[in-house]
């Protein structure tokens, strides 16, 4: 019983070492390009502070092609990514409002409060049916898409603002691509570890995988 809680620790423990070297190296590579700090925390740091769902969610997918049973690792897949939600707008905020005072534009907070609430519905809308379909993820993966070229199109400064600033930083763009590389495999094969030892525990505690159909 031991041996799948332990690698499911270091899976978790190697999701988090992942997701700083790649987060890290995109973070360089962006601002190396003199994209605003708003841009960055939106786009680069959002897309990768998410990176562990994402890898455990994509291994989970590649999972169910290989034959692995559909209602086990959709259970893990869409309780990850919904906890990951609810944990990241209640407990995460909660306790960076409580060490310290944030602040926020009321355009940013209509313009991204807008989207956050848009993205709930679509995601309710999609899992009416209790399952998503291919179709539907193609649906949400270009909401996604449509929205990031509209951020580009809204935050990405201009290249004499940029340096005006904060000026270009020293660059080792070779580290910092590697840092992504490296740390896109540490995610990708942990992930595997993560969903598989997930299961396995799961099953040695008698808690149920299958997701209920109401």
């Amino acid at each position: 019983m031991m041996e799948p809680l332990i690698f499911l620790m270091l899976g978790l423990v190697g999701l988090w070492l992942g997701s700083q070297l790649a987060v890290g190296g995109f973070e360089n590579v962006a601002r190396h390009f003199g994209i605003s700090h708003l841009f960055i925390g939106l786009t680069v740091v959002a897309i990768g502070t998410s990176l562990p769902e994402i890898a455990v969610s994509v291994i989970g997918a590649i999972d169910i092609l290989m034959g692995a049973e559909i209602s086990a690792v959709s259970g893990i897949v869409i309780g990850n990514k919904i906890g990951s939600y609810i944990n990241q707008v209640t407990i995460i905020m909660g306790i960076v409002g409580l060490v310290g005072l944030m602040s926020i534009t009321k355009r940013t907070l209509k313009r991204e409060g807008t989207m956050l609430i848009l993205s709930i519905i679509l995601f309710s809308l999609v899992s009416l049916d209790l399952k998503i379909t291919p179709l539907e993820g193609v649906v949400v993966t270009l909401a996604y898409l449509l929205y990031f070229i509209y951020l580009v199109k809204q935050e990405a400064p201009s290249k004499s603002t940029s340096k005006a600033e904060e000026g270009k930083p020293k660059m080792h763009l070779f580290k910092d691509f590697l840092m992504i590389l490296i740390g896109m495999g540490i995610l990708l094969y942990v992930a595997e570890v993560v969903v598989r030892n997930s299961v396995q525990l799961a099953e040695l505690w008698s808690v149920p995988l299958r997701l209920r159909v109401c």
